[in-house]
């Protein structure tokens, strides 16, 4: 049989009709065809092969298969993936493909996986929902939450207190300065040998640690603390300070609350507070160290 070739209107009344314009895309109930097919209407067909375009809406009474003639659900795609793209470097991609894939995919495991992009195109994987509902983090990086929020222990049981929180919203670790201060009148120098702070907030708690000792003291007047404390004392629990290379006056501490203070030094071997007078001016003198345990 030859090829039959529609030069115009076969149906001249009205709009229906079969047309091929002048480049030879055909028009089905229009005259005015803009692709190889376009039909004004609906269009019934047991089998599409290729790719499809609907711009407008399209219904279909049974399942659909992509890559596949049998599909198992309303909606299969087979032997690919499935992307929605909003424009602007914004999409979502469902992958079930290879390991090295960068897109967030279902596994045989039913577990959600996402990985991230890297130079070589390659994907990591960052985070896994479980099938029984934990989520991993062991092949990614870190959890992250904005300012006052973090990990809810709510769901589990209390003790016999008054309950005021169950939120871990902080951890930090860091460093910070232990300094002699004479608080009448400063030292107007002070030469460290070893002068080394570090500390670990979890929570509403700071346990500071430090090391210090001196080389030479000069000038300064009345009582002596130890300043620098990288949070406010609120409420501390305890204080222990230890000591060498000190005079006849060792030093213990108090908190002082509300500030950056380690705490008042006091006189072990005598009454009062420790003066400016009484740390030693010469090398490796008014040696102490300790830690501190307090809340903000």
């Amino acid at each position: 049989m030859s090829d039959i070739r529609f030069n115009n209107w076969y149906h001249q009344s009205g709009t229906g009709g079969v047309y091929q314009d002048g480049s030879g895309n055909v028009g089905i109930g229009t005259s005015v065809p803009t692709s190889n097919l376009d039909v004004a209407g609906t269009v019934t067909a047991t089998t599409f092969s290729g790719n499809v375009i609907a711009p407008g809406n399209s219904t279909f009474s049974g399942s659909v298969g992509i890559g596949t003639d049998n599909p198992d659900e309303k909606f299969e795609v087979y032997g690919g993936k499935i992307k929605v793209d909003g424009g602007g470097n914004r999409w979502i991609t469902i992958d079930p493909g290879s390991n090295t894939t960068y897109e967030p995919r279902v596994e045989g495991s039913h577990e959600l996986v996402f990985r991230s992009y890297v130079a070589s195109g390659s994907g990591v994987k960052t985070c896994t929902f479980t099938s029984n509902g934990d989520l991993d983090l062991t092949q990614g990086r870190n959890l992250k939450f904005a300012s006052g929020n973090g990990i809810d222990f709510s769901a589990t049981s209390d003790g016999s207190g008054t309950t005021t929180s169950e939120l871990l919203d902080d951890y930090e670790e860091g460093t910070w300065t232990p300094t002699y201060q004479a608080l009448t009148t400063n030292f107007t120098s002070v030469t460290y040998a070893q002068q080394i702070g570090w500390y670990t907030k979890v929570g509403n708690t700071v346990h500071a640690f430090f090391y210090m000792y001196t080389n030479s003291v000069a000038g300064g007047s009345g009582n002596v603390v130890i300043t620098g404390l990288p949070f406010l004392t609120g409420n501390a629990a305890t204080m222990p300070l230890w000591q060498a290379k000190w005079g006849v006056n060792y030093p213990s501490a108090t908190r002082s609350p509300g500030s950056t203070i380690y705490g008042i030094l006091y006189k072990t071997n005598s009454t009062g507070v420790i003066q400016a007078t009484d740390l030693g001016t010469g090398s490796n003198q008014n040696q102490v160290e300790g830690f501190i345990v307090y809340q903000v």
